[in-house]
């Protein structure tokens, strides 16, 4: 899975920010954060821009862009997104589908009872 998605699915869960251990990335050496701090300031980007763009930081070769999808009660029960080869899916046609994959998003969230505050 990649990185746009899984930062889709954790930009509003509960405590996300609070539970990133302090040995996240030691366990990798090719983990794209160095350290969680980097980590907990991306995702609180992606928190306040409601969703998250990947740029082969993942899987090299591979950009993605990801949204969370929520319930009535506001909690991210799922993430949908586009991924595909840079080579096709270029960083000009990640922001033209960055709106559309929030749109899709939202109206999925609305459709489970989600309503923005």
């Amino acid at each position: 899975m990649c990185n746009a998605l899984i930062n889709g699915f954790a930009v509003r869960c509960a405590n996300a920010l609070q539970s990133v251990p302090p040995n996240l990335c030691e366990w990798d050496v090719d983990v794209a954060y160095v350290d969680s701090e980097i980590l907990r300031a991306e995702l609180q980007d992606i928190r306040r821009l409601g969703y998250a763009v990947d740029l082969g930081g993942y899987l090299p070769g591979v950009n993605a862009v990801g949204a969370p999808i929520r319930d009535q009660t506001h909690k991210v029960v799922a993430s949908l997104g586009i991924v595909g080869p840079a080579s096709r899916l270029k960083e000009e046609k990640l922001t033209f589908c960055t709106i559309h994959v929030q749109e899709a998003a939202a109206e999925m969230s609305r459709s489970l009872g989600w309503n923005r505050r």
